[in-house]
């Protein structure tokens, strides 16, 4: 064999090796892809990974027409900021359906200083409209007594009296109390005579049998004075709040007295 034909041979050799990697290259690239693109026939579907869970949360379902609406948050109407910036004592503010009585309510150390005080400390013959200082000022006890004089001019708590018009104690029947987180509404129940004694006094109320001692007190007295006293406690039970306004009688008895039920506690009036 000559020279030339050997060197032909050995250049073919080694392009059938170059060649023969090639073709094991690409055969083994294709089998790859072929096992990246889908279960391998010899492993069950069911042992193949499963997909992990979206980290990134669902949409917030739409809004439905039946969910509670939001509640704001409770506005008074009245600006307690400036009246306790005049009056630290104030607590609430009062009005009585049917009458000019529409005042502050004022809560001090004793049942005397706002006899002649006002409802900002100024000195004033007529007073203020106070709490019993034994009550709570949030009007939680089961029973309050708001005082205020009867005064010649018609202010202050004079027209408690128009309640004893069978008329108008029909028609006006409701009472508001505004207080700076929320307000009571309370129903008039009772307009009667009382005397001096203070209803509050070593009386506890929270006992049902004292309450319904209550009860059956001013039961017996609008029954003592018929021609100027109202009264029905049917429905009234212990666990109700009531609430008296009490003023001077300028007929003969020493106090007269309107009560009303607590009916409703809301965020608004």
């Amino acid at each position: 064999m000559n020279k030339k034909l050997m060197l032909r041979t050995h250049v073919s050799g080694t392009q059938m090796k170059q060649m023969a990697i090639k073709l094991f290259c690409l055969i083994l690239a294709v089998g790859l892809l072929a096992g990246c693109s889908g279960t391998p026939a010899s492993v069950p579907a069911s042992s193949a990974p499963q997909m992990l869970p979206s980290i990134i949360p669902p949409p917030p379902p739409a809004p439905s027409s039946s969910a509670a609406p939001s509640i704001a948050p409770y506005q008074s109407p009245i600006d307690f900021y400036d009246l306790l910036a005049q009056g630290p004592d104030i607590c609430a503010w009062l009005t009585v359906d049917g009458t000019n009585i529409d005042y502050p309510v004022t809560r001090g150390i004793d049942n005397a200083y706002y006899l002649t005080h006002d409802a900002y400390g100024a000195y004033f013959a007529g007073g203020a409209i106070f709490t019993d200082m034994i009550n709570a000022a949030d009007f939680s006890d089961p029973v309050t007594v708001l005082y205020g004089h009867f005064m010649p001019d018609d202010t202050i708590f004079s027209q408690l009296h128009l309640f004893k018009d069978p008329d108008f104690y029909a028609e006006n029947r409701t009472v508001t109390l505004y207080l700076p987180d929320n307000c009571h509404t309370y129903e008039v129940f009772a307009a009667f005579p009382h005397d001096e004694s203070n209803l509050l006094y070593e009386k506890d109320y929270t006992d049902p049998a004292v309450f319904e001692g209550l009860l059956d007190y001013i039961e017996q007295q609008a029954e003592d004075a018929p021609g100027e006293s109202h009264v029905g406690t049917e429905g009234i039970t212990a666990g109700d709040k009531l609430l008296l306004l009490s003023t001077c009688d300028n007929e003969g008895a020493s106090r007269y007295l309107v009560a009303a039920r607590l009916v409703e506690k809301a965020a608004e009036c």
